[in-house]
């Protein structure tokens, strides 16, 4: 027996079960409307939505359920300064009380652009903007696909459009919500589905006007990384004019609108005709003028007198050839004489060096009996036998004695 009166005694679970019945129930806790920053936000393929709501001093835990989230009408991000309507709550397993969120809006605008401008900025200094990296919209693409509300305004101004300036294109839609819970995911499977099939030559993302809350979906992290990663070039055209999303910035081309993303998308076939057939006549024109340059052409040289008398133009011909014919003999006879006279001259020169010449004035020449020519009586010795050689014939003789110039003087 225990020891005290009117004790009583309660499971754990029992406790838990009675503290969410006093919570629930409580007045002060039903309906009661919460502000404060979202934090460690997490959606769950269930589609439910887990996060804290905290201020400076304190942080409550939350959950949306999925038929709750799916009326959002924005994607909830850490950072936001929000609304929440709902009422308290114990998780009975854990003995954890938590707030049950039935409905969340923006708490103001500055919340939400607090929000963006965090990201733009984190996004920015990881490059996803760089101007460097965007590609080139294709000039005549076969195929555009469309990740957009099939029955928005936005795509009918697509196809509007893309019907009156080049219908030879054609469009494939990838139908996605464009705002709530749930647009951010399904936005994402559009730019990764063209990513893998490759089907079409460039992609329009975007949807009509709202508030910054209707088009907070297109300021979504993994969206903003799906799109940066695709080889596809992608045109934002988000809102209107003054609108700017996350999307913008990280696409290859931002559209003011959808319709002018339509525009930058597709040429202007009319246009191009226009532009084909005033080149054909500028084309034509320059061939006349040129076809008439060459006809006065022609009619000058049928106007010459080689072609108007053609005799006088061969007598004229012929008395150029007879000139330059005398010319040629007169200057291949001076060449001829100016040669001769070189020859003349060259031969009186070998003449005077041949030694024949000199042995006929009276000279002979004296050689050993090797045949070398001895050209000093020191190269002689009493007794040897010499050749004497004349301009008419030649002689043997022998050295009887040898006077040297030195011994004469």
């Amino acid at each position: 027996m225990n020891g005290y009166t009117g004790e009583r005694i309660l499971t754990v679970s029992q406790f838990n079960a009675v503290s969410k019945m006093v919570l629930e129930n409580e007045p002060l806790l039903k309906g009661v409307t919460l502000t404060g920053e979202l934090s460690g936000v997490k959606r769950y393929p269930s589609g439910h939505i887990y996060f804290a709501l905290k201020d400076e001093n304190a942080s409550l835990s939350c959950v949306m359920f999925s038929s709750s989230a799916a009326t959002l009408r924005f994607a909830p991000a850490d950072g936001m300064q929000v609304k929440l309507k709902g009422g308290a709550t114990v998780y009975e397993r854990d003995g954890r009380y938590q707030f049950i969120a039935r409905s969340m809006e923006s708490d103001g605008a500055g919340g939400l652009y607090a929000a963006y401008e965090k990201l733009k900025n984190k996004l920015e200094k990881q490059g996803l903007f760089d101007e460097r990296r965007k590609k080139a919209i294709p000039a005549f693409p076969h195929r555009i696909g469309v990740i957009t509300s099939p029955s928005g305004a936005a795509f009918h101004d697509i196809l509007n459009v893309t019907a009156r300036r080049f219908p030879l294109a054609d469009i494939l839609l990838y139908p996605a919500s464009v705002q709530g819970g749930e647009a951010p995911g399904e936005l994402r499977a559009g730019v990764r589905y063209f990513h893998m099939m490759r089907n079409v030559d460039v992609i329009i993302i975007g949807r009509g006007g709202g508030s910054m809350e209707d088009l907070w979906a297109f300021n979504d992290e993994a969206l903003a990384r799906d799109l940066f990663l695709c080889p596809i070039p992608i045109i934002s055209a988000v809102g209107h004019e003054t609108d700017f999303t996350i999307c913008d910035f990280v696409a290859d081309k931002r559209a003011p609108t959808p319709s002018a993303a339509a525009e930058l998308a597709v040429p202007d076939l009319g246009a191009l005709k226009r532009s084909l057939s005033d080149l054909g006549r500028r084309m034509d024109n320059g061939l006349l003028a040129e076809l008439s340059k060459k006809e006065g052409v022609l009619a000058r040289l049928g106007q010459s007198r080689a072609l108007t008398d053609r005799k006088t133009a061969i007598n004229a011909k012929t008395q150029t050839l007879v000139d330059l014919s005398h010319r040629f003999e007169r200057g291949a006879e001076g060449l001829l004489s100016k040669k001769s006279h070189l020859l003349e001259k060259t031969a009186g020169s070998m003449a005077a060096l041949n030694p024949m010449s000199i042995l006929a004035r009276g000279y002979s020449a004296v050689f050993d009996e090797q045949s070398h020519v001895v050209r000093s009586a020191c190269q002689l010795a009493s007794g040897q036998s010499v050749s004497l050689r004349f301009h008419d014939g030649s002689a043997e003789a022998k050295i009887i004695h040898i006077t040297r110039k030195e011994e004469e003087q």
